[in-house]
């Protein structure tokens, strides 16, 4: 029970990985009353409604609302700024929007915070030996419009700024594979993606791959044939596989919090 409460909006990791996340969360569900709105937001939108009547139930009249994705360029998450009355039009299905009496605080997804760019970086570190002698490629699932994709890209340079200057890598790259998009789209940045390794190689460099997605099953194994044949060595671990995560999490929490007392 409390006035304060914790929305989380996730796509889902499936059984094993959402039990996992819940654990994660739970020091969080200890602090306030907590719900998860888990599921495919692009079809239906019953399951947020649910988790906002769960968390007016408990009491709560300020809600944080946290979605678990990235970055802000992602199409889900805009499909959530939809049923929420944020965004006018649908991403994907028209879907019921929610409603709640309670005032609700948005917190934007962690994009190129610190915090995120530290999980990146100790990514790189588990599969490092050298890092001046070192490649590293972040990469990313990245959205389907070349605006949307742009924007990315200028996060993941953020990202992969920090990554190098902190790691004293030769170089860091990030790059999408713009997963939903139309074949050839996709296929040029696979193109990309192959050369950046294949000149790295050439160069004698090893090459480092590591994720901006935000669970460890989501586009690997794409990502891995995507890459066959080349050297490289890979970290599939993903944003919320890392301390960090739940850091910012709290972090961003507390903050709207003390902004809206």
């Amino acid at each position: 029970k409390g006035e304060q409460g914790v929305l989380i909006l996730m796509h889902g990791f499936r059984e094993q990985g959402d039990k996992m996340f819940k654990q994660q969360v739970q020091p969080m569900g200890d602090i306030f009353p907590t719900s998860m709105g888990v599921g495919m937001a692009m079809m239906m939108s019953d399951h947020i409604q649910v988790a906002l009547d769960d968390l007016k139930a408990a009491g709560a009249k300020k809600i944080a609302v946290v979605p678990i994705t990235s970055s802000g360029t992602n199409e889900l998450y805009r499909q959530w700024l939809y049923i929420f009355g944020k965004q006018d039009k649908a991403e994907f299905a028209s879907v019921p929007r929610v409603k709640t009496d309670a005032k609700l605080l948005f917190v934007k997804p962690p994009g190129d915070d610190p915090l995120v760019a530290e999980v990146r970086l100790d990514h790189a570190n588990e599969i490092s030996k050298d890092p001046k002698n070192e490649v590293v490629i972040i990469a990313g699932h990245g959205p389907s419009s070349a605006e949307d994709n742009a924007e990315e890209l200028r996060v993941l340079e953020g990202l992969a700024k920090i990554v190098k200057q902190d790691g004293g890598f030769a170089d860091v790259r990030g790059m999408t594979l713009q997963d939903d998009a139309p074949p050839a789209i996709r296929d040029a940045n696979v193109k990309k993606m192959r050369e950046v390794v294949e000149a790295a190689t050439k160069k004698g460099q090893r090459v480092l791959v590591v994720t901006n997605l935000i669970g460890a099953r989501t586009i690997q194994a794409k990502l891995r044939s995507d890459l066959k044949d080349l050297t490289y060595e890979f970290n599939a671990k993903g944003l919320v596989n890392h301390p960090n995560f739940m850091k910012w999490m709290g972090e961003a929490v507390r903050e709207q919090f003390e902004r809206n007392s």
